[in-house]
């Protein structure tokens, strides 16, 4: 049976997303990242947490979503350069249409034992830790329903339509279609957004 553990940024340290996140990291066998929206201060909170599986040959795999430009190229970049590193990571960018592909689902398998993250956090340092966010952990046995449910909607999700690889040629696409977005928002003066100048030799390797 499956025991459920409430998730929020406003609670205490202990019990924030980064940290149950970063304890969950720590000698899974398999992780999947099923979240909307990912920044690159997100990705780099639990860096180190990550290359510690990756390192050793654990599975990751993690699925962004492009809808409403709120993934930035910045972390699409750093996503690309773990999977041209590691052989064990495997990145898929979502689109979907005429709705969003909005999910927020962090999953973590140990041996026959499974830990899922579910709630309002995207891939970010807002989602993580400064934003009023609330999640749900469920943790149970992989023989259960509720994983097997969880593990048919996630593994359903790369057969999809809306799914791709995530490519250079994709992420260069988006990178463009980000930067003419926004400088379109910057020109009607709906956000302040920076310029964006993306320099792949910048990024640091894990």
């Amino acid at each position: 049976m499956e025991q459920i553990t409430f998730i929020s940024n406003s609670s205490v340290k202990s019990n924030n997303h980064i940290k149950v996140l970063c304890n969950s990291i720590e000698g899974a066998d398999e992780i999947i990242f099923c979240v909307a929206y990912w920044k690159i201060e997100g990705i780099k909170s639990i860096k180190k947490q990550l290359a510690s599986v990756l390192i050793v040959g654990k599975n990751v795999t993690v699925f962004a979503s492009l809808n409403e430009f709120n993934t930035t190229p910045e972390a699409l970049i750093e996503l690309h350069q773990l999977e041209s590193t590691y052989p064990n990571f495997s990145l898929f960018i979502c689109k979907k249409s005429p709705s969003i592909f909005h999910p927020k689902i962090y999953y973590f398998r140990k041996q026959d034992t499974f830990t899922a993250i579910i709630g309002s956090a995207n891939f970010t340092e807002g989602g993580f830790s400064k934003n009023d966010e609330a999640s749900v952990k469920i943790t149970g046995n992989v023989d259960g329903k509720f994983h097997l449910d969880l593990m048919k909607y996630l593994t359903g999700i790369v057969d999809q339509k809306m799914t791709k690889a995530g490519t250079t040629e994709l992420i260069d696409a988006y990178t463009k279609e980000y930067q003419m977005k926004h400088c379109s928002r910057k020109k009607r003066g709906n956000t302040r957004s920076p310029s964006l100048s993306v320099n792949r030799d910048e990024i640091p390797a894990v």
